[in-house]
């Protein structure tokens, strides 16, 4: 009859790799070596004229423009879908 004797041996192996692990452990307020090099400067993103602000907003608004006419053309398949089916099971 087996007594289980392989699973509290693993275990007893998993406790002591823990305990291992626990004391190499970095605590939460230690410095990352591996930042301290880096240097803390501001960063600074180009800002757009207004040439480009206009360029951009017209390009939004003629791709919202197409996406509207093809949520619109969808919905409107859909619906005439719909008509046929109530139709042909109606009559």
């Amino acid at each position: 009859m087996g007594g289980g004797g392989a699973a509290i041996a693993a275990m007893m192996q998993a406790l002591r790799s823990n305990r291992i692990i626990l004391k190499n452990r970095r605590k939460i307020f230690d410095k990352n070596p591996s930042k301290e090099n880096l240097s803390h400067k501001k960063v600074h993103f180009k800002e757009a004229t207004p040439e480009e602000l206009a360029q951009f907003r017209a390009r939004l608004k003629s791709k919202q423009k197409g996406e509207r006419r093809i949520i619109f053309l969808v919905w409107t398949g859909a619906l005439i879908a719909l008509c046929t089916g109530i139709y042909f099971l109606l009559r």
